[in-house]
């Protein structure tokens, strides 16, 4: 019987890699083998494969078959987190586990093409032959998200998650305050537990109809269904370009219109959401010329089925749990482990 442990230390799982976890879990079961789930590599016996979700998570580990979750490219992201001289020393040494243990894995679960093509290049690897690609994601789409009689009547806009700079959450706060300048009955509502934050900002863009609330992971999904746009801008970085925002599957999942710009590679090449469509670029387009195309959007009436449709096609073609745990399958199947 073919056994792979599946090392996840403490602090590992949480709401956006729980679900993962769980596809990469049951794509390796489906090509037979057993996973073993652990929190200590005390536990690893030496000869076993393992999987990793964090390149760091391989230091001391000294089994032949390894395989690695890559969910981001960690040394860039913790250096726009940390702009300074601890910053640029710690990305150095990220980089030098990152190179190590692309080198070392035996199959490199990557989030998108985008990823694959950067850290060939950054590293100057051959990773394809041995890569697995499959977006970050964490819902299923559920139909009754867009049965709501007055949910695409009304124009009410949110936005989840955390009040970090890099999220652009200035820059959306400015673009509804054109919107609601433009559409007096307009509302925006804040999802988020940094409500000190997200209330001051609020203030600092002098904005009218907006509403601070914390959501519970449990609930959260529920309260999304309620809204028929939804805020998912980013900019123009590398660390944007190779990912893969969970923000957009949560969304699209409730039935969500989102509002969006150009940067993820991965949703360009696979998200078409053709008429319902509002999709930017912050570089080229002012703040009011993003909320006059809202605004004309907003004119128009949702066609919900249709709507559905389109969303339903995304997640057949981009949000499948099936094909990707079959990707996983064929992978596993054509290895040779020693």
């Amino acid at each position: 019987m073919k056994k792979i442990y599946f090392y996840l230390p403490s602090g590992t799982i949480n709401e956006a890699t729980k679900y993962y976890c769980d596809l990469l879990r049951s794509g390796m079961e489906s090509a037979g083998y057993v996973v073993d789930l652990i929190s200590s590599s005390k536990e690893i016996e030496r000869n076993e494969a393992v999987l990793v979700i964090r390149p760091t998570d391989s230091t001391g580990l000294s089994n032949r078959n390894l395989f690695t979750w890559f969910q981001g490219i960690g040394p860039e992201e913790y250096k726009m987190l940390h702009n300074n001289l601890r910053g640029t020393l710690f990305k150095k040494y990220l980089e030098w586990k990152e190179k190590r243990t692309l080198k070392k894995s035996v199959v490199c679960f990557m989030v998108s093409e985008k990823m694959l093509n950067f850290y060939e290049r950054k590293y100057r690897l051959k990773l394809r032959h041995k890569s697995i690609i499959i977006p970050c994601y964490n819902k299923h789409l559920d139909s009754s998200s867009f049965l709501d009689p007055i949910k695409y009547d009304n124009p009410s806009f949110v936005y989840a998650g955390a009040m970090y700079e890099w999220q652009c959450i200035d820059e959306t706060l400015k673009i509804f305050k054109h919107i609601e300048g433009k559409i007096p009955n307009a509302t925006l509502t804040l999802l988020t537990s940094q409500k000190d934050v997200a209330e001051k900002l609020i203030r600092k863009n002098k904005i009218k109809n907006a509403l601070v609330d914390f959501e519970p992971l449990e609930t959260l999904q529920t309260r999304l269904k309620e809204f028929k746009y939804g805020f998912l801008l980013r900019k123009n970085d590398v660390v944007n370009n190779v990912a893969t925002p969970t923000k957009m599957n949560s969304y699209l999942a409730a039935g969500i219109i989102p509002i969006y710009t150009d940067v993820v590679d991965a949703f360009e090449k696979n998200i078409h959401l053709k008429e319902y469509e509002l999709k930017f670029n912050l570089e080229s387009q002012s703040y009011n010329a993003i909320a006059e195309r809202i605004v004309e959007f907003d004119k128009h009436i949702v066609n919900k089925e249709n709507f559905a449709d389109i969303v339903g096609a995304v997640f057949n073609h981009f949000y499948n749990d099936s094909d990707n745990i079959e990707l996983i399958r064929r992978k596993m199947n054509n290895l040779s482990l020693n």
